[in-house]
C-alpha cells in the first residue's frame, strides 16, 4: 500500500507516514525519468490531497501544523472519481495567493468494467472545491487523449492542461461549468509547465522535440519557441522549474 511520508528538512529525518490507497500518482511520467504531480496542498496547508491511480479516487489527509505531521494518520477522506478516471496528478496554486480550487488530472486509462459509463471517453480534469467541507465538483471536463499535467494561471481564471499525444494545451475556464475555452498547439510531447515571474507567460516543456513553447496567457497563444536539444544527439529534457525567487519580477 502507498503512504505519504513527512520529512523534517532541518535535520533530514523522516517523520510520520499517513496511509493512502494503492498506487498513488504515476511511477514515471509519459517520458522515462519524468514524474507526474500526484500531491497538492489545500490553501490553508491543513490538508494534502493525493491522486490514487488504481482506485479512481482522491485521498485527503489532515495535517498537524504544530508537529508538521498528520493530525490523525489513520483517518482520511476519500473522494470517488468517475469509473476508469485513473488520476495521475493534482495541481494547486504554488505561489502563495489565496485559492479555493485544486485540479485533478485524470488519464482515463483505467480498465475496470464500469456500471456507470464515465463522462469522458479518455482524459478529463476534475475540480476539488475547498471550503467548510472539501468536495469534488460535479462537473468533469473532457481534455484530450492523454492529459499529463495541469498548470493554474496566476490569476486563477483558467487552467492549462497539457495533452502528450495531441501536442496541444487545453485552456479550461476555472469557473463552473469549467468549459474548454480553446486549444493551443505546442511542440511534440508536452509534459510539464512553469510560469514567468510576473505570471503572464507559461513555459511548456516538450519532451518529443526538446523545445519550450512560450504561451502568452493574455492572448492564449504561443509567442515563441525555444529549442533545447537536437533529438537523437542530446538527451531530451524531462522536467522544468521556475527560479525559487519567484517574487523577483526583474527577470525570468
Amino acid at each position: 500500500p502507498s503512504v505519504l511520508a513527512t520529512i523534517d528538512v532541518s535535520g533530514d529525518t523522516a517523520g510520520i507516514s499517513g496511509p493512502l490507497l494503492n498506487q498513488v500518482g504515476s511511477v514515471v511520467g509519459p517520458v522515462a525519468g519524468s514524474m507526474a504531480s500526484p500531491m497538492a496542498f489545500a490553501f490553508d496547508r491543513m490538508s494534502v490531497f493525493t491522486a490514487n491511480t488504481a482506485n479512481d479516487s482522491v485521498t485527503q489527509l489532515p495535517l498537524n501544523p504544530s508537529s508538521a505531521g498528520f493530525s490523525a494518520p489513520t483517518t482520511f477522506s476519500t473522494f470517488l472519481l468517475p469509473c476508469n478516471s485513473a488520476p495521475i496528478g493534482i495541481s494547486f496554486q504554488y505561489f502563495g495567493s489565496t485559492y479555493t480550487q485544486d485540479y485533478v488530472v485524470n488519464s482515463g486509462t483505467g480498465t475496470a468494467v464500469c456500471t456507470i459509463p464515465p463522462p469522458c471517453p479518455v482524459g478529463s480534469l476534475g475540480v476539488i472545491l475547498q471550503g467548510t467541507t472539501d468536495q469534488l465538483a460535479a462537473t468533469t471536463t473532457c481534455v484530450g487523449v492523454k492529459p499529463v499535467f495541469a498548470w493554474i494561471y496566476f490569476n486563477q481564471s483558467k487552467v492549462y492542461v497539457l495533452d502528450y499525444i495531441e501536442n496541444q494545451v487545453y485552456v479550461v475556464n476555472a469557473s463552473s461549468p469549467y468549459l474548454v475555452l480553446r486549444k493551443i498547439p505546442v511542440g511534440s510531447g508536452p509534459i510539464k509547465a512553469a510560469q514567468s515571474n510576473n505570471g503572464r507567460y507559461v513555459y511548456v516543456l516538450n519532451s518529443g522535440d526538446g523545445s519550450i513553447s512560450i504561451i502568452d496567457g493574455s492572448v492564449d497563444a504561443v509567442v515563441n519557441t525555444v529549442s533545447l536539444a537536437n533529438p537523437g544527439t542530446v538527451a531530451l529534457p524531462i522536467d522544468i522549474a521556475q527560479d525559487t525567487n519567484f517574487n523577483d519580477t526583474s527577470a525570468n
